[in-house]
Protein backbone atom coordinates (compact mmCIF):
# COMPACT_ATOMS: atom_id res chain seq x y z
CA UNK A 1 0.00 0.00 0.00
CA UNK A 2 1.04 3.41 -1.49
CA UNK A 3 1.02 5.33 1.94
CA UNK A 4 2.91 8.54 0.99
CA UNK A 5 -0.18 9.02 -1.86
CA UNK A 6 -2.65 8.75 0.60
CA UNK A 7 -0.92 10.88 2.83
CA UNK A 8 -0.37 13.66 0.11
CA UNK A 9 -3.95 13.50 -1.24
CA UNK A 10 -5.50 13.63 2.43
CA UNK A 11 -3.09 17.24 2.54
CA UNK A 12 -4.25 18.47 -0.43
CA UNK A 13 -8.19 17.60 1.18
CA UNK A 14 -7.23 19.88 4.22
CA UNK A 15 -5.74 22.42 2.22
CA UNK A 16 -8.85 22.89 -0.10
CA UNK A 17 -11.57 22.66 2.91
CA UNK A 18 -9.41 25.77 4.33
CA UNK A 19 -9.48 27.60 1.27
CA UNK A 20 -13.08 27.03 1.31
CA UNK A 21 -13.87 28.21 4.99
CA UNK A 22 -11.31 31.42 4.27
CA UNK A 23 -13.66 32.01 1.49
CA UNK A 24 -16.65 31.79 3.38
CA UNK A 25 -15.10 33.82 6.12
CA UNK A 26 -14.07 36.66 3.19
CA UNK A 27 -17.26 36.59 1.69
CA UNK A 28 -18.85 37.40 5.26
CA UNK A 29 -16.51 39.90 6.23
CA UNK A 30 -17.82 41.48 2.83
CA UNK A 31 -21.27 41.34 2.84
CA UNK A 32 -20.83 42.52 7.10
CA UNK A 33 -19.02 45.65 5.59
CA UNK A 34 -21.38 46.51 2.34
CA UNK A 35 -24.23 46.38 4.67
CA UNK A 36 -23.44 48.08 7.91
CA UNK A 37 -20.20 50.96 6.34
CA UNK A 38 -19.28 50.30 3.06
CA UNK A 39 -17.59 53.36 2.74
CA UNK A 40 -15.08 52.25 5.35
CA UNK A 41 -14.38 48.83 3.09
CA UNK A 42 -10.62 48.15 3.31
CA UNK A 43 -8.67 49.05 0.11
CA UNK A 44 -7.37 45.49 -0.65
CA UNK A 45 -10.31 44.29 0.20
CA UNK A 46 -12.29 47.03 -2.42
CA UNK A 47 -9.85 45.68 -4.75
CA UNK A 48 -10.77 41.83 -4.28
CA UNK A 49 -14.57 42.55 -5.04
CA UNK A 50 -13.85 45.55 -7.66
CA UNK A 51 -16.12 48.49 -5.62
CA UNK A 52 -16.44 51.61 -7.38
CA UNK A 53 -14.44 54.52 -5.85
CA UNK A 54 -15.66 55.30 -2.73
CA UNK A 55 -16.20 59.41 -1.45
CA UNK A 56 -13.20 60.63 0.84
CA UNK A 57 -14.78 63.91 1.97
CA UNK A 58 -17.98 65.46 2.82
CA UNK A 59 -18.53 68.59 2.78
CA UNK A 60 -21.69 70.63 3.76
CA UNK A 61 -23.19 74.00 3.66
CA UNK A 62 -26.19 75.99 3.70
CA UNK A 63 -28.53 75.37 0.86
CA UNK A 64 -29.37 79.01 -1.01
CA UNK A 65 -31.12 79.43 -4.63
CA UNK A 66 -27.92 81.48 -5.47
CA UNK A 67 -25.33 79.39 -4.37
CA UNK A 68 -22.38 79.35 -6.69
CA UNK A 69 -19.59 76.92 -6.42
CA UNK A 70 -15.42 76.76 -8.02
CA UNK A 71 -12.81 74.98 -7.47
CA UNK A 72 -10.25 77.47 -5.32
CA UNK A 73 -6.36 76.00 -4.88
CA UNK A 74 -7.90 72.42 -5.21
CA UNK A 75 -10.07 73.25 -2.42
CA UNK A 76 -13.62 74.41 -2.93
CA UNK A 77 -15.50 77.74 -3.00
CA UNK A 78 -19.00 78.30 -2.01
CA UNK A 79 -20.41 81.76 -2.50
CA UNK A 80 -24.43 82.53 -1.39
CA UNK A 81 -25.77 86.13 -1.22
CA UNK A 82 -25.15 85.87 2.56
CA UNK A 83 -21.32 84.66 2.73
CA UNK A 84 -18.32 83.05 0.69
CA UNK A 85 -16.58 80.10 2.66
CA UNK A 86 -13.56 78.22 1.73
CA UNK A 87 -12.38 74.48 2.45
CA UNK A 88 -9.55 73.41 2.31
CA UNK A 89 -8.38 70.26 -0.04
CA UNK A 90 -9.00 68.18 3.00
CA UNK A 91 -12.78 69.28 3.66
CA UNK A 92 -11.77 71.75 6.42
CA UNK A 93 -12.84 75.39 6.69
CA UNK A 94 -10.11 77.74 5.98
CA UNK A 95 -12.38 81.00 5.68
CA UNK A 96 -15.71 82.60 6.02
CA UNK A 97 -16.34 86.14 4.83
CA UNK A 98 -19.94 87.82 4.81
CA UNK A 99 -20.88 89.56 1.28
CA UNK A 100 -24.76 90.39 0.98
CA UNK A 101 -25.28 89.89 -2.52
CA UNK A 102 -27.95 89.82 -4.85
CA UNK A 103 -26.45 87.70 -7.51
CA UNK A 104 -23.54 86.60 -6.29
CA UNK A 105 -20.82 85.56 -8.96
CA UNK A 106 -16.96 84.47 -8.90
CA UNK A 107 -13.98 83.86 -11.00
CA UNK A 108 -10.50 81.92 -9.59
CA UNK A 109 -6.83 81.95 -11.04
CA UNK A 110 -4.26 80.35 -8.97
CA UNK A 111 -3.73 81.98 -5.86
CA UNK A 112 -6.43 84.34 -6.81
CA UNK A 113 -9.90 84.60 -6.37
CA UNK A 114 -12.65 87.27 -7.50
CA UNK A 115 -16.21 87.68 -5.42
CA UNK A 116 -18.26 89.95 -6.74
CA UNK A 117 -21.92 91.05 -7.19
CA UNK A 118 -23.91 91.34 -10.30
CA UNK A 119 -25.75 94.30 -10.93
CA UNK A 120 -24.65 95.62 -7.87
CA UNK A 121 -21.09 97.34 -6.76
CA UNK A 122 -18.91 95.32 -4.44
CA UNK A 123 -16.31 93.05 -5.14
CA UNK A 124 -13.93 91.25 -2.42
CA UNK A 125 -10.77 90.45 -3.44
CA UNK A 126 -8.55 86.97 -2.17
CA UNK A 127 -5.49 86.05 -2.27
CA UNK A 128 -3.95 82.43 -0.86
CA UNK A 129 -7.55 82.21 1.32
CA UNK A 130 -7.27 85.88 3.06
CA UNK A 131 -9.39 88.80 1.87
CA UNK A 132 -6.85 91.42 0.71
CA UNK A 133 -9.72 94.23 0.24
CA UNK A 134 -13.19 94.98 -0.32
CA UNK A 135 -13.99 97.50 -2.88
CA UNK A 136 -17.52 99.68 -3.31
CA UNK A 137 -17.45 101.08 -7.12
CA UNK A 138 -19.76 103.70 -8.10
CA UNK A 139 -21.14 101.94 -10.88
CA UNK A 140 -23.25 98.54 -11.42
CA UNK A 141 -20.70 95.31 -12.49
CA UNK A 142 -21.97 93.84 -15.49
CA UNK A 143 -18.89 91.35 -15.05
CA UNK A 144 -15.43 90.46 -14.11
CA UNK A 145 -12.34 88.35 -14.70
CA UNK A 146 -8.83 87.81 -13.15
CA UNK A 147 -5.68 86.41 -13.94
CA UNK A 148 -3.13 84.04 -12.72
CA UNK A 149 -0.96 87.01 -11.28
CA UNK A 150 -3.45 88.67 -10.06
CA UNK A 151 -4.73 91.43 -12.44
CA UNK A 152 -8.52 91.73 -12.84
CA UNK A 153 -11.08 93.39 -14.80
CA UNK A 154 -14.02 94.82 -14.00
CA UNK A 155 -16.91 95.76 -16.74
CA UNK A 156 -19.69 98.23 -15.39
CA UNK A 157 -22.42 100.47 -16.45
CA UNK A 158 -21.11 103.62 -16.48
CA UNK A 159 -22.86 107.20 -17.46
CA UNK A 160 -21.56 108.32 -21.04
CA UNK A 161 -21.35 104.47 -22.44
CA UNK A 162 -23.03 101.61 -23.27
CA UNK A 163 -20.45 99.49 -20.71
CA UNK A 164 -16.87 100.37 -19.43
CA UNK A 165 -14.04 98.04 -19.00
CA UNK A 166 -11.75 98.72 -15.98
CA UNK A 167 -8.35 96.84 -15.03
CA UNK A 168 -6.55 97.01 -11.54
CA UNK A 169 -3.30 95.43 -10.71
CA UNK A 170 -2.94 93.45 -7.59
CA UNK A 171 -2.43 97.06 -5.46
CA UNK A 172 -5.80 97.64 -6.52
CA UNK A 173 -4.73 100.35 -9.03
CA UNK A 174 -6.34 101.21 -11.83
CA UNK A 175 -4.31 100.86 -14.93
CA UNK A 176 -6.50 100.75 -17.47
CA UNK A 177 -9.93 101.93 -19.15
CA UNK A 178 -11.67 101.73 -21.95
CA UNK A 179 -15.31 103.14 -22.70
CA UNK A 180 -17.52 101.00 -25.25
CA UNK A 181 -19.38 103.79 -27.01
CA UNK A 182 -20.90 101.36 -29.55
CA UNK A 183 -21.21 98.15 -28.64
CA UNK A 184 -22.84 96.48 -25.01
CA UNK A 185 -20.23 93.84 -23.60
CA UNK A 186 -21.61 90.21 -22.58
CA UNK A 187 -18.10 89.13 -21.49
CA UNK A 188 -14.85 89.84 -20.54
CA UNK A 189 -11.57 87.64 -19.99
CA UNK A 190 -8.29 89.16 -18.87
CA UNK A 191 -4.89 87.49 -20.20
CA UNK A 192 -2.93 85.36 -17.36
CA UNK A 193 0.08 87.91 -17.98
CA UNK A 194 -1.88 90.94 -18.44
CA UNK A 195 -0.63 91.33 -21.77
CA UNK A 196 -3.97 91.97 -23.46
CA UNK A 197 -8.06 91.54 -22.60
CA UNK A 198 -10.82 90.65 -24.52
CA UNK A 199 -14.83 91.19 -24.49
CA UNK A 200 -17.62 90.16 -26.23
CA UNK A 201 -19.60 93.65 -27.84
CA UNK A 202 -23.35 93.65 -28.84
CA UNK A 203 -24.49 96.06 -31.10
CA UNK A 204 -26.95 96.94 -34.35
CA UNK A 205 -26.25 97.02 -37.47
CA UNK A 206 -28.68 97.45 -40.25
CA UNK A 207 -32.10 96.24 -37.94
CA UNK A 208 -29.69 93.50 -37.22
CA UNK A 209 -27.73 91.70 -34.24
CA UNK A 210 -23.93 91.90 -34.72
CA UNK A 211 -21.96 90.45 -31.88
CA UNK A 212 -18.06 91.09 -31.71
CA UNK A 213 -14.85 89.55 -30.25
CA UNK A 214 -12.70 92.94 -29.30
CA UNK A 215 -9.26 92.27 -28.37
CA UNK A 216 -7.21 94.74 -26.53
CA UNK A 217 -3.49 95.54 -25.66
CA UNK A 218 -3.64 97.28 -22.44
CA UNK A 219 -1.28 100.02 -23.94
CA UNK A 220 -3.49 100.93 -26.54
CA UNK A 221 -7.01 102.37 -26.99
CA UNK A 222 -7.55 100.87 -30.35
CA UNK A 223 -8.57 96.96 -30.49
CA UNK A 224 -5.85 94.77 -32.44
CA UNK A 225 -8.20 92.47 -33.44
CA UNK A 226 -12.13 92.12 -34.36
CA UNK A 227 -14.15 89.12 -35.22
CA UNK A 228 -17.89 89.71 -36.09
CA UNK A 229 -20.71 87.43 -35.78
CA UNK A 230 -24.06 88.30 -37.72
CA UNK A 231 -27.05 87.49 -35.46
CA UNK A 232 -25.97 85.81 -32.60
CA UNK A 233 -25.02 86.03 -29.34
CA UNK A 234 -20.92 85.71 -27.67
CA UNK A 235 -22.13 84.00 -24.49
CA UNK A 236 -18.50 83.71 -22.76
CA UNK A 237 -14.21 84.11 -23.32
CA UNK A 238 -11.62 82.76 -21.70
CA UNK A 239 -7.72 82.78 -21.82
CA UNK A 240 -6.16 79.26 -22.55
CA UNK A 241 -3.12 77.96 -21.12
CA UNK A 242 -0.93 78.88 -24.36
CA UNK A 243 -2.47 82.26 -24.59
CA UNK A 244 -4.83 81.67 -26.94
CA UNK A 245 -8.95 83.22 -26.51
CA UNK A 246 -11.54 80.72 -26.46
CA UNK A 247 -15.03 81.76 -27.47
CA UNK A 248 -18.43 80.49 -26.95
CA UNK A 249 -21.17 81.43 -28.98
CA UNK A 250 -25.19 79.96 -29.60
CA UNK A 251 -23.91 78.20 -32.77
CA UNK A 252 -20.18 77.08 -32.22
CA UNK A 253 -16.60 77.93 -30.18
CA UNK A 254 -13.79 79.80 -31.55
CA UNK A 255 -10.49 79.54 -30.83
CA UNK A 256 -8.28 83.05 -31.45
CA UNK A 257 -4.58 83.31 -31.01
CA UNK A 258 -2.41 85.21 -28.81
CA UNK A 259 -2.32 87.95 -32.56
CA UNK A 260 -5.81 88.32 -33.02
CA UNK A 261 -5.99 85.37 -35.72
CA UNK A 262 -8.60 82.89 -35.62
CA UNK A 263 -6.93 79.26 -35.13
CA UNK A 264 -10.26 77.22 -35.43
CA UNK A 265 -13.93 77.01 -35.38
CA UNK A 266 -16.27 73.97 -34.22
CA UNK A 267 -19.98 74.42 -35.21
CA UNK A 268 -22.81 72.91 -33.51
CA UNK A 269 -24.57 72.47 -36.86
CA UNK A 270 -27.91 70.71 -36.09
CA UNK A 271 -26.94 70.32 -32.62
CA UNK A 272 -28.10 71.59 -29.15
CA UNK A 273 -25.89 73.29 -27.02
CA UNK A 274 -25.64 72.01 -23.11
CA UNK A 275 -22.73 72.88 -21.16
CA UNK A 276 -18.66 73.54 -21.82
CA UNK A 277 -16.04 73.91 -19.98
CA UNK A 278 -12.40 75.98 -21.00
CA UNK A 279 -10.38 74.50 -18.24
CA UNK A 280 -8.38 71.79 -19.21
CA UNK A 281 -5.27 71.77 -20.22
CA UNK A 282 -4.57 71.38 -24.04
CA UNK A 283 -8.11 70.33 -24.73
CA UNK A 284 -11.93 71.95 -24.48
CA UNK A 285 -14.69 69.74 -23.35
CA UNK A 286 -18.33 70.56 -24.93
CA UNK A 287 -21.54 68.82 -24.78
CA UNK A 288 -24.11 68.73 -27.23
CA UNK A 289 -27.52 67.29 -27.73
CA UNK A 290 -27.73 65.37 -30.95
CA UNK A 291 -30.50 66.92 -33.14
CA UNK A 292 -31.53 68.66 -30.02
CA UNK A 293 -33.46 65.52 -28.73
CA UNK A 294 -33.83 62.95 -26.50
CA UNK A 295 -31.61 61.84 -23.39
CA UNK A 296 -28.36 61.04 -24.78
CA UNK A 297 -25.79 63.67 -25.12
CA UNK A 298 -22.36 63.51 -26.72
CA UNK A 299 -19.38 64.67 -24.88
CA UNK A 300 -16.43 65.92 -27.14
CA UNK A 301 -12.91 66.85 -26.54
CA UNK A 302 -11.83 69.81 -29.19
CA UNK A 303 -8.06 70.73 -29.32
CA UNK A 304 -7.13 74.00 -29.16
CA UNK A 305 -7.61 74.80 -32.60
CA UNK A 306 -11.44 73.50 -32.05
CA UNK A 307 -10.75 70.41 -34.09
CA UNK A 308 -12.88 67.55 -32.16
CA UNK A 309 -10.40 64.81 -30.73
CA UNK A 310 -12.10 62.55 -29.00
CA UNK A 311 -16.47 61.64 -28.18
CA UNK A 312 -18.77 59.76 -25.89
CA UNK A 313 -22.52 59.52 -26.07
CA UNK A 314 -23.77 58.85 -22.60
CA UNK A 315 -27.69 59.10 -20.96
CA UNK A 316 -29.06 61.10 -18.78
CA UNK A 317 -26.03 63.63 -18.12
CA UNK A 318 -26.51 66.21 -15.44
CA UNK A 319 -23.28 68.04 -15.48
CA UNK A 320 -19.53 68.28 -17.10
CA UNK A 321 -16.32 69.41 -15.93
CA UNK A 322 -12.87 69.48 -16.62
CA UNK A 323 -8.81 70.35 -15.23
CA UNK A 324 -5.53 69.88 -15.70
CA UNK A 325 -5.66 66.24 -17.54
CA UNK A 326 -9.26 65.44 -16.66
CA UNK A 327 -12.46 65.11 -17.72
CA UNK A 328 -15.59 64.05 -15.72
CA UNK A 329 -19.23 63.68 -16.34
CA UNK A 330 -22.37 63.19 -13.95
CA UNK A 331 -25.75 61.19 -14.91
CA UNK A 332 -28.15 60.72 -12.67
CA UNK A 333 -26.11 57.91 -11.00
CA UNK A 334 -22.82 57.13 -11.56
CA UNK A 335 -19.85 60.02 -11.46
CA UNK A 336 -17.10 58.87 -14.33
CA UNK A 337 -13.94 60.19 -14.77
CA UNK A 338 -11.99 60.11 -17.55
CA UNK A 339 -8.52 61.15 -18.79
CA UNK A 340 -8.11 63.59 -21.78
CA UNK A 341 -8.44 61.11 -24.64
CA UNK A 342 -11.60 60.32 -22.92
CA UNK A 343 -10.23 56.98 -21.71
CA UNK A 344 -12.34 56.19 -18.53
CA UNK A 345 -9.88 56.64 -14.96
CA UNK A 346 -12.53 55.67 -12.84
CA UNK A 347 -16.39 55.69 -11.91
CA UNK A 348 -18.83 55.53 -8.94
CA UNK A 349 -22.37 55.29 -8.11
CA UNK A 350 -23.27 59.00 -6.30
CA UNK A 351 -26.14 60.19 -3.89
CA UNK A 352 -29.43 61.30 -5.02
CA UNK A 353 -29.86 65.11 -5.65
CA UNK A 354 -26.56 65.24 -6.85
CA UNK A 355 -26.63 68.07 -9.80
CA UNK A 356 -23.41 69.45 -10.34
CA UNK A 357 -20.16 68.15 -11.61
CA UNK A 358 -16.51 70.37 -10.27
CA UNK A 359 -12.88 68.60 -11.50
CA UNK A 360 -9.81 69.61 -9.68
CA UNK A 361 -6.32 69.10 -11.41
CA UNK A 362 -5.40 65.64 -9.86
CA UNK A 363 -8.32 63.99 -10.70
CA UNK A 364 -10.66 64.11 -8.18
CA UNK A 365 -13.78 65.09 -8.40
CA UNK A 366 -16.52 67.36 -6.32
CA UNK A 367 -20.04 65.93 -6.99
CA UNK A 368 -22.33 68.59 -5.38
CA UNK A 369 -26.04 69.24 -3.90
CA UNK A 370 -27.89 71.46 -3.26
CA UNK A 371 -26.76 71.62 0.58
CA UNK A 372 -23.32 68.99 0.38
CA UNK A 373 -20.24 68.32 -1.57
CA UNK A 374 -18.74 65.05 -1.79
CA UNK A 375 -15.41 64.61 -3.30
CA UNK A 376 -14.47 61.40 -5.15
CA UNK A 377 -10.84 60.34 -5.36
Amino acid sequence: MDTGRKTGAAKIIIRLVILLMLALILLFVIKDYNESNAGDLPSWLSSLVGDDKETATKISFAPDANNTFLVYQDGLAVLSSTELVLYDVSGDESLSQSTGYTRPAARSAGEFLLTYDIGGKSICYIRNKAVKTNMKLNYAILTADIGKDGWFLVTSEEFGSKATVTVYNPEMTQVYKWPSSERYITCAAIADDHSGMAFGGLSQKDARIQSSVVMLHLDSAEPYSVIEFDDELILDMDYLPDGSLAVLTESCILTVDPSGRERGRYEFDNSLFREYSFNGDGFILLRLNKNGVGETSEVLVLNYDAGLEHSVSLDNIYSISCSGKYAGVLTSDHIIVYNSSLEEQFSSSISAGSKKLLMREDGSAIVLSSSEASIYR
